[in-house]
Protein backbone atom coordinates (compact mmCIF):
# COMPACT_ATOMS: atom_id res chain seq x y z
CA UNK A 1 0.00 0.00 0.00
CA UNK A 2 1.35 3.42 -0.91
CA UNK A 3 1.25 6.10 1.75
CA UNK A 4 -0.92 8.36 -0.37
CA UNK A 5 -3.49 5.57 -0.58
CA UNK A 6 -3.40 4.75 3.11
CA UNK A 7 -6.11 7.10 4.40
CA UNK A 8 -8.35 6.40 1.43
CA UNK A 9 -8.23 2.64 1.78
CA UNK A 10 -8.41 2.61 5.55
CA UNK A 11 -11.51 4.78 5.44
CA UNK A 12 -10.08 7.05 8.13
CA UNK A 13 -9.02 10.66 8.37
CA UNK A 14 -6.83 12.14 11.07
CA UNK A 15 -7.75 15.06 13.26
CA UNK A 16 -6.92 16.11 16.77
CA UNK A 17 -3.18 15.61 16.37
CA UNK A 18 -3.08 17.76 13.25
CA UNK A 19 -3.15 21.18 14.83
CA UNK A 20 -0.35 23.61 15.57
CA UNK A 21 -1.27 23.66 19.26
CA UNK A 22 -1.23 19.89 19.59
CA UNK A 23 2.08 19.38 17.85
CA UNK A 24 3.79 22.19 19.71
CA UNK A 25 2.61 20.74 22.99
CA UNK A 26 3.39 17.17 21.99
CA UNK A 27 6.97 18.16 21.32
CA UNK A 28 7.33 19.24 24.93
CA UNK A 29 5.46 16.26 26.36
CA UNK A 30 6.69 14.97 29.70
CA UNK A 31 5.32 13.23 32.77
CA UNK A 32 3.93 15.61 35.36
CA UNK A 33 3.87 13.35 38.39
CA UNK A 34 5.76 10.39 39.69
CA UNK A 35 4.03 7.05 39.46
CA UNK A 36 2.31 6.37 42.77
CA UNK A 37 2.85 2.63 42.72
CA UNK A 38 3.86 -0.08 40.30
CA UNK A 39 1.19 -0.40 37.63
CA UNK A 40 0.10 -3.80 36.45
CA UNK A 41 -0.93 -2.65 32.96
CA UNK A 42 0.52 -0.30 30.34
CA UNK A 43 -2.35 0.44 27.96
CA UNK A 44 -6.14 0.47 27.79
CA UNK A 45 -8.53 -0.21 24.90
CA UNK A 46 -12.00 1.19 25.56
CA UNK A 47 -14.70 -0.46 23.46
CA UNK A 48 -17.52 2.06 23.70
CA UNK A 49 -20.95 0.84 22.63
CA UNK A 50 -22.67 4.17 22.01
CA UNK A 51 -26.40 4.20 22.67
CA UNK A 52 -26.23 1.74 25.54
CA UNK A 53 -26.48 -2.02 24.91
CA UNK A 54 -29.29 -3.75 26.74
CA UNK A 55 -27.90 -5.83 29.59
CA UNK A 56 -30.91 -8.14 29.55
CA UNK A 57 -30.43 -8.85 25.83
CA UNK A 58 -26.68 -9.46 25.97
CA UNK A 59 -25.15 -10.80 29.22
CA UNK A 60 -27.62 -10.51 32.13
CA UNK A 61 -30.06 -13.37 31.62
CA UNK A 62 -33.36 -12.96 33.51
CA UNK A 63 -35.68 -16.01 33.24
CA UNK A 64 -38.35 -14.12 35.22
CA UNK A 65 -38.89 -11.90 32.18
CA UNK A 66 -39.92 -14.93 30.15
CA UNK A 67 -42.61 -15.78 32.69
CA UNK A 68 -43.94 -12.23 32.94
CA UNK A 69 -43.63 -11.17 29.30
CA UNK A 70 -46.50 -8.86 28.33
CA UNK A 71 -47.63 -8.27 31.92
CA UNK A 72 -48.13 -4.71 33.09
CA UNK A 73 -45.89 -3.22 35.78
CA UNK A 74 -45.57 0.16 37.49
CA UNK A 75 -42.68 1.90 39.20
CA UNK A 76 -40.13 1.69 36.39
CA UNK A 77 -39.69 5.26 35.19
CA UNK A 78 -38.22 5.87 31.73
CA UNK A 79 -36.30 8.86 30.38
CA UNK A 80 -39.60 10.03 28.84
CA UNK A 81 -41.34 9.72 32.23
CA UNK A 82 -43.21 6.62 31.17
CA UNK A 83 -44.30 4.97 34.44
CA UNK A 84 -43.92 1.26 33.98
CA UNK A 85 -45.24 -0.55 30.94
CA UNK A 86 -45.38 -4.06 29.60
CA UNK A 87 -42.64 -6.40 30.75
CA UNK A 88 -40.52 -7.50 27.80
CA UNK A 89 -38.52 -10.72 27.75
CA UNK A 90 -35.46 -10.87 25.54
CA UNK A 91 -36.14 -12.10 22.00
CA UNK A 92 -32.65 -13.63 21.99
CA UNK A 93 -31.67 -17.09 23.17
CA UNK A 94 -29.25 -17.28 26.11
CA UNK A 95 -26.77 -19.99 27.01
CA UNK A 96 -24.13 -20.54 29.68
CA UNK A 97 -20.53 -21.03 28.60
CA UNK A 98 -17.30 -22.33 30.09
CA UNK A 99 -16.52 -23.47 33.60
CA UNK A 100 -17.62 -20.05 34.88
CA UNK A 101 -21.12 -20.57 33.50
CA UNK A 102 -21.42 -16.95 32.39
CA UNK A 103 -24.44 -16.15 30.27
CA UNK A 104 -24.21 -14.85 26.68
CA UNK A 105 -27.05 -14.17 24.28
CA UNK A 106 -26.96 -15.44 20.73
CA UNK A 107 -25.77 -12.06 19.41
CA UNK A 108 -22.27 -12.84 20.76
CA UNK A 109 -21.54 -16.38 19.51
CA UNK A 110 -17.76 -15.93 19.22
CA UNK A 111 -17.24 -13.74 22.27
CA UNK A 112 -18.90 -16.46 24.34
CA UNK A 113 -15.77 -18.60 23.91
CA UNK A 114 -14.02 -16.11 26.26
CA UNK A 115 -16.48 -16.75 29.09
CA UNK A 116 -13.68 -17.94 31.40
CA UNK A 117 -11.43 -14.97 30.59
CA UNK A 118 -13.86 -12.05 30.80
CA UNK A 119 -14.56 -10.29 34.10
CA UNK A 120 -18.18 -9.10 34.29
CA UNK A 121 -19.60 -6.28 36.37
CA UNK A 122 -23.39 -6.65 36.37
CA UNK A 123 -24.24 -3.85 38.79
CA UNK A 124 -22.92 -0.78 37.00
CA UNK A 125 -24.84 2.49 37.31
CA UNK A 126 -24.49 5.96 35.79
CA UNK A 127 -25.53 9.41 36.98
CA UNK A 128 -28.06 10.05 34.20
CA UNK A 129 -30.31 8.25 31.73
CA UNK A 130 -29.59 10.91 29.09
CA UNK A 131 -27.10 9.89 26.39
CA UNK A 132 -24.98 13.03 26.44
CA UNK A 133 -24.77 13.33 30.21
CA UNK A 134 -24.07 9.67 30.73
CA UNK A 135 -21.33 9.68 28.08
CA UNK A 136 -19.71 12.53 30.01
CA UNK A 137 -19.98 10.41 33.16
CA UNK A 138 -18.40 7.42 31.44
CA UNK A 139 -15.58 9.41 29.84
CA UNK A 140 -14.78 12.16 32.34
CA UNK A 141 -16.41 11.09 35.61
CA UNK A 142 -18.95 13.92 35.80
CA UNK A 143 -22.10 14.97 33.93
CA UNK A 144 -20.57 18.32 33.06
CA UNK A 145 -19.26 19.76 29.78
CA UNK A 146 -15.57 20.36 29.17
CA UNK A 147 -13.88 18.14 31.75
CA UNK A 148 -10.83 15.98 30.91
CA UNK A 149 -11.24 12.43 29.69
CA UNK A 150 -9.94 9.52 31.78
CA UNK A 151 -7.19 9.00 29.19
CA UNK A 152 -6.12 12.65 29.41
CA UNK A 153 -5.81 12.45 33.21
CA UNK A 154 -3.78 9.25 32.89
CA UNK A 155 -1.44 10.66 30.28
CA UNK A 156 -1.03 13.85 32.31
CA UNK A 157 0.36 11.78 35.17
CA UNK A 158 2.32 9.10 33.33
CA UNK A 159 3.48 10.81 30.16
CA UNK A 160 3.86 8.91 26.90
CA UNK A 161 5.02 5.35 26.43
CA UNK A 162 6.28 6.25 22.96
CA UNK A 163 6.82 9.95 22.31
CA UNK A 164 6.71 9.31 18.57
CA UNK A 165 3.02 8.46 18.80
CA UNK A 166 0.02 10.27 20.28
CA UNK A 167 -0.77 9.09 23.82
CA UNK A 168 -4.51 8.83 23.14
CA UNK A 169 -6.31 7.75 19.95
CA UNK A 170 -10.06 7.84 19.37
CA UNK A 171 -11.62 5.87 16.52
CA UNK A 172 -15.16 6.84 15.57
CA UNK A 173 -17.93 4.79 14.03
CA UNK A 174 -17.66 5.22 10.25
CA UNK A 175 -21.32 6.32 10.12
CA UNK A 176 -20.92 9.35 12.37
CA UNK A 177 -20.11 10.71 15.80
CA UNK A 178 -21.69 9.83 19.15
CA UNK A 179 -23.66 12.29 21.27
CA UNK A 180 -21.49 15.22 22.48
CA UNK A 181 -19.05 14.82 19.59
CA UNK A 182 -15.54 15.99 20.39
CA UNK A 183 -16.50 16.94 23.94
CA UNK A 184 -16.35 13.22 24.76
CA UNK A 185 -12.55 13.24 24.48
CA UNK A 186 -11.94 16.73 25.84
CA UNK A 187 -8.66 17.81 27.44
CA UNK A 188 -10.56 20.37 29.48
CA UNK A 189 -8.15 22.41 31.58
CA UNK A 190 -5.29 19.88 31.32
CA UNK A 191 -2.38 20.45 28.91
CA UNK A 192 -3.31 19.72 25.31
CA UNK A 193 -0.35 17.42 24.70
CA UNK A 194 -2.24 14.73 26.60
CA UNK A 195 -5.18 14.85 24.20
CA UNK A 196 -6.61 12.62 21.51
CA UNK A 197 -5.70 12.01 17.91
CA UNK A 198 -9.10 11.35 16.34
CA UNK A 199 -9.57 8.97 13.43
CA UNK A 200 -12.59 10.08 11.38
CA UNK A 201 -14.37 8.53 8.45
CA UNK A 202 -14.65 11.77 6.52
CA UNK A 203 -11.91 13.75 4.71
CA UNK A 204 -9.89 16.24 6.70
CA UNK A 205 -8.19 19.33 5.29
CA UNK A 206 -4.84 18.58 6.91
CA UNK A 207 -4.72 14.94 5.83
CA UNK A 208 -2.53 16.04 2.91
CA UNK A 209 0.30 16.31 5.44
CA UNK A 210 1.00 12.70 4.44
CA UNK A 211 2.66 13.93 1.25
CA UNK A 212 6.03 15.64 1.55
CA UNK A 213 5.38 17.93 -1.40
CA UNK A 214 2.36 19.38 0.41
CA UNK A 215 4.60 20.11 3.39
CA UNK A 216 7.03 21.84 1.06
CA UNK A 217 4.26 24.06 -0.25
CA UNK A 218 3.33 24.97 3.31
CA UNK A 219 6.98 25.70 4.10
CA UNK A 220 6.99 28.04 1.13
CA UNK A 221 4.16 30.00 2.68
CA UNK A 222 5.74 30.10 6.12
CA UNK A 223 9.50 30.08 5.57
CA UNK A 224 10.02 32.97 7.96
CA UNK A 225 8.07 31.33 10.75
CA UNK A 226 10.37 28.95 12.64
CA UNK A 227 7.55 27.67 14.87
CA UNK A 228 5.47 26.67 11.86
CA UNK A 229 8.43 24.85 10.29
CA UNK A 230 8.99 22.94 13.53
CA UNK A 231 5.29 22.12 13.67
CA UNK A 232 5.26 20.72 10.15
CA UNK A 233 8.42 18.71 10.83
CA UNK A 234 6.73 17.21 13.88
CA UNK A 235 3.56 16.61 11.87
CA UNK A 236 5.50 14.74 9.23
CA UNK A 237 7.33 12.70 11.87
CA UNK A 238 4.14 11.84 13.70
CA UNK A 239 2.31 10.90 10.51
CA UNK A 240 5.18 8.58 9.56
CA UNK A 241 5.11 6.79 12.89
CA UNK A 242 1.30 6.62 12.88
CA UNK A 243 1.39 5.10 9.43
CA UNK A 244 3.91 2.51 10.54
CA UNK A 245 1.83 1.69 13.62
CA UNK A 246 -1.51 1.21 11.90
CA UNK A 247 -0.55 0.14 8.41
CA UNK A 248 -2.44 -2.97 7.40
CA UNK A 249 0.12 -4.04 4.81
CA UNK A 250 0.93 -7.72 4.46
CA UNK A 251 -1.66 -9.00 6.90
CA UNK A 252 -2.26 -12.72 6.65
CA UNK A 253 -5.44 -14.41 5.53
CA UNK A 254 -5.71 -15.84 9.04
CA UNK A 255 -5.68 -12.34 10.56
CA UNK A 256 -8.23 -11.12 8.02
CA UNK A 257 -10.56 -13.91 9.09
CA UNK A 258 -9.75 -13.51 12.79
CA UNK A 259 -10.93 -9.88 12.84
CA UNK A 260 -13.84 -10.38 10.41
CA UNK A 261 -12.26 -8.30 7.66
CA UNK A 262 -13.69 -10.74 5.11
CA UNK A 263 -17.28 -10.02 6.19
CA UNK A 264 -19.13 -6.88 5.11
CA UNK A 265 -20.82 -6.24 8.46
CA UNK A 266 -17.73 -6.61 10.60
CA UNK A 267 -14.88 -5.43 8.37
CA UNK A 268 -14.93 -1.75 9.40
CA UNK A 269 -14.97 -2.37 13.16
CA UNK A 270 -12.55 -5.24 12.65
CA UNK A 271 -10.10 -2.97 10.85
CA UNK A 272 -10.32 -0.46 13.69
CA UNK A 273 -9.65 -3.10 16.33
CA UNK A 274 -6.68 -4.47 14.40
CA UNK A 275 -5.33 -0.91 14.28
CA UNK A 276 -6.04 -0.53 18.00
CA UNK A 277 -4.01 -3.65 18.73
CA UNK A 278 -1.12 -2.36 16.61
CA UNK A 279 -1.25 1.04 18.33
CA UNK A 280 -1.05 -0.30 21.89
CA UNK A 281 1.67 -2.71 20.80
CA UNK A 282 3.67 0.27 19.48
CA UNK A 283 3.17 2.31 22.65
CA UNK A 284 -0.12 4.23 22.59
CA UNK A 285 -1.49 4.27 26.12
CA UNK A 286 -5.22 4.71 25.43
CA UNK A 287 -7.31 3.76 22.40
CA UNK A 288 -11.06 4.31 22.45
CA UNK A 289 -13.12 2.71 19.69
CA UNK A 290 -16.77 3.69 19.24
CA UNK A 291 -19.46 1.38 17.93
CA UNK A 292 -22.54 3.48 17.29
CA UNK A 293 -23.51 7.06 16.51
CA UNK A 294 -26.08 9.54 17.83
CA UNK A 295 -28.73 8.05 15.53
CA UNK A 296 -31.01 5.30 16.80
CA UNK A 297 -30.70 3.04 13.77
CA UNK A 298 -26.89 3.14 13.74
CA UNK A 299 -26.27 2.68 17.44
CA UNK A 300 -27.18 0.44 20.38
CA UNK A 301 -30.09 2.76 21.20
CA UNK A 302 -32.88 0.61 19.83
CA UNK A 303 -36.06 2.33 21.02
CA UNK A 304 -38.21 1.00 18.20
CA UNK A 305 -36.82 -2.45 17.51
CA UNK A 306 -34.63 -4.36 19.95
CA UNK A 307 -33.90 -6.91 17.20
CA UNK A 308 -31.47 -4.33 15.78
CA UNK A 309 -29.16 -5.38 18.62
CA UNK A 310 -28.37 -8.44 16.52
CA UNK A 311 -27.08 -6.19 13.71
CA UNK A 312 -24.80 -4.41 16.16
CA UNK A 313 -23.64 -7.80 17.43
CA UNK A 314 -22.75 -8.95 13.92
CA UNK A 315 -20.65 -5.82 13.54
CA UNK A 316 -18.60 -6.25 16.72
CA UNK A 317 -18.66 -9.90 17.82
CA UNK A 318 -15.99 -11.30 15.50
CA UNK A 319 -13.71 -8.24 15.73
CA UNK A 320 -13.78 -8.21 19.55
CA UNK A 321 -13.11 -11.94 19.86
CA UNK A 322 -10.35 -11.50 17.27
CA UNK A 323 -8.83 -8.66 19.27
CA UNK A 324 -8.75 -10.70 22.49
CA UNK A 325 -7.22 -13.67 20.68
CA UNK A 326 -4.60 -11.50 19.00
CA UNK A 327 -3.64 -9.69 22.20
CA UNK A 328 -3.25 -13.01 23.98
CA UNK A 329 -1.11 -14.67 21.33
CA UNK A 330 1.03 -11.52 21.11
CA UNK A 331 1.74 -11.67 24.84
CA UNK A 332 -0.20 -8.48 25.54
CA UNK A 333 -2.84 -10.00 27.80
CA UNK A 334 -1.04 -8.60 30.85
CA UNK A 335 -0.04 -5.23 29.39
CA UNK A 336 -3.39 -4.26 27.85
CA UNK A 337 -6.72 -3.85 29.60
CA UNK A 338 -9.83 -4.10 27.41
CA UNK A 339 -13.06 -2.51 28.69
CA UNK A 340 -16.45 -3.07 27.01
CA UNK A 341 -19.15 -0.60 28.10
CA UNK A 342 -22.03 1.57 27.01
CA UNK A 343 -23.16 4.73 28.76
CA UNK A 344 -26.09 2.84 30.35
CA UNK A 345 -28.35 -0.16 29.76
CA UNK A 346 -32.00 -0.68 28.89
CA UNK A 347 -35.29 -1.08 30.77
CA UNK A 348 -37.03 -4.45 31.12
CA UNK A 349 -40.27 -2.99 29.74
CA UNK A 350 -41.32 -2.27 26.16
CA UNK A 351 -41.21 1.24 24.81
CA UNK A 352 -44.54 3.05 25.33
CA UNK A 353 -47.62 2.74 23.07
CA UNK A 354 -47.37 -1.05 22.73
CA UNK A 355 -50.10 -3.58 23.46
CA UNK A 356 -50.58 -6.84 25.32
CA UNK A 357 -50.43 -8.64 21.94
CA UNK A 358 -46.70 -8.06 21.52
CA UNK A 359 -44.80 -11.32 21.03
CA UNK A 360 -41.22 -12.34 21.72
CA UNK A 361 -40.36 -11.71 18.06
CA UNK A 362 -42.31 -8.46 17.78
CA UNK A 363 -40.82 -5.13 16.77
CA UNK A 364 -40.67 -3.35 20.10
CA UNK A 365 -37.81 -1.49 21.70
CA UNK A 366 -36.51 -0.42 25.09
CA UNK A 367 -35.80 2.91 26.78
CA UNK A 368 -32.71 3.90 28.78
CA UNK A 369 -31.77 2.42 32.15
CA UNK A 370 -28.97 3.90 34.26
CA UNK A 371 -29.85 2.04 37.48
CA UNK A 372 -28.30 -1.32 36.69
CA UNK A 373 -26.44 -2.61 33.63
CA UNK A 374 -23.48 -4.76 32.56
CA UNK A 375 -19.95 -3.98 31.48
CA UNK A 376 -16.95 -6.30 31.21
CA UNK A 377 -13.16 -6.16 31.37
CA UNK A 378 -10.42 -8.42 30.05
CA UNK A 379 -6.85 -8.75 31.33
CA UNK A 380 -4.76 -11.54 32.81
CA UNK A 381 -4.32 -9.65 36.09
CA UNK A 382 -8.07 -9.73 36.70
CA UNK A 383 -10.15 -12.53 38.20
CA UNK A 384 -11.13 -14.08 34.92
CA UNK A 385 -14.57 -15.63 34.62
CA UNK A 386 -15.86 -13.67 37.63
CA UNK A 387 -19.31 -12.09 37.55
CA UNK A 388 -19.51 -9.33 40.15
CA UNK A 389 -22.77 -7.78 41.37
CA UNK A 390 -26.29 -8.36 40.19
CA UNK A 391 -29.53 -6.64 39.30
CA UNK A 392 -33.03 -7.54 40.50
CA UNK A 393 -35.02 -10.38 38.97
CA UNK A 394 -36.18 -8.14 36.11
CA UNK A 395 -32.75 -6.68 35.38
CA UNK A 396 -33.86 -3.16 36.28
CA UNK A 397 -31.87 -2.05 39.31
CA UNK A 398 -28.54 -3.01 40.89
CA UNK A 399 -29.21 -4.78 44.18
CA UNK A 400 -25.78 -6.24 44.97
CA UNK A 401 -22.42 -4.40 44.86
CA UNK A 402 -23.74 -1.27 43.13
CA UNK A 403 -20.88 0.42 41.26
CA UNK A 404 -20.35 3.63 39.31
CA UNK A 405 -18.13 4.88 36.51
CA UNK A 406 -16.13 6.64 39.22
CA UNK A 407 -15.35 3.25 40.75
CA UNK A 408 -14.38 1.95 37.31
CA UNK A 409 -12.09 4.95 36.74
CA UNK A 410 -10.47 4.46 40.15
CA UNK A 411 -9.82 0.83 39.23
CA UNK A 412 -8.32 1.61 35.82
CA UNK A 413 -6.08 4.26 37.37
CA UNK A 414 -4.99 1.78 40.04
CA UNK A 415 -4.08 -0.80 37.40
CA UNK A 416 -2.04 1.87 35.62
CA UNK A 417 -0.24 2.69 38.85
CA UNK A 418 -2.08 5.88 39.82
CA UNK A 419 -3.71 6.59 43.18
CA UNK A 420 -7.02 8.23 42.26
CA UNK A 421 -7.37 9.87 45.71
CA UNK A 422 -4.25 11.97 45.18
CA UNK A 423 -4.98 12.80 41.54
CA UNK A 424 -6.18 16.40 41.33
CA UNK A 425 -5.52 19.62 39.42
CA UNK A 426 -5.93 23.25 40.45
CA UNK A 427 -7.49 25.52 37.85
CA UNK A 428 -8.69 29.09 38.35
CA UNK A 429 -8.79 28.68 42.09
CA UNK A 430 -10.73 25.41 42.03
CA UNK A 431 -9.46 21.88 42.62
CA UNK A 432 -10.67 19.34 40.06
CA UNK A 433 -10.63 15.55 40.26
CA UNK A 434 -11.50 12.69 37.92
CA UNK A 435 -13.08 10.65 40.71
CA UNK A 436 -14.87 11.40 43.97
CA UNK A 437 -13.13 10.61 47.23
CA UNK A 438 -15.98 8.21 47.92
CA UNK A 439 -15.11 6.11 44.86
CA UNK A 440 -13.21 2.90 45.54
CA UNK A 441 -10.97 0.57 43.58
CA UNK A 442 -12.97 -2.56 42.72
CA UNK A 443 -10.56 -4.89 44.46
CA UNK A 444 -12.77 -7.97 44.06
CA UNK A 445 -11.99 -8.15 40.36
CA UNK A 446 -8.20 -7.94 40.72
CA UNK A 447 -6.34 -11.21 41.18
Amino acid sequence: MKRRDFLKLSGLGLTGALTYQHFSALKALKANFHQYHFGKIKSVILLTMAGGPSQIDTFDYKPKLQKLHGKSIKGIISEKNQNGGLIAASPFRFKQYGQSGNWFSEIFPKLSSFSDEITFIKSMTSRSNNHGLSLFDMNSGQILLGLPHLAVWSNYVLGPINNKLPPFVVMLDHRGRPYNGEQNWSCGFLPQQNGACVFNSWPEVLSNLQQSRDLSLMYGLNMENQKWRETFDLAKDLKTHLYDAISLENISDETIKLYGLDQSQSQTFGRELLMAKNLVQKGVRFVQVYSGTSINQTSWDNHENILEHKDRGLEVDTPISGLLSDLKRSGLDKDVLVVFAGEFGKLPVMEENLTQNSSLSGTWGRDHNNQGFTIWLWNSYLRQGLSLGQTDELGFKAIERELSFGDLHATILHLLGIDHINLQYSHQGQVFRLTEKSNRVITEIIS
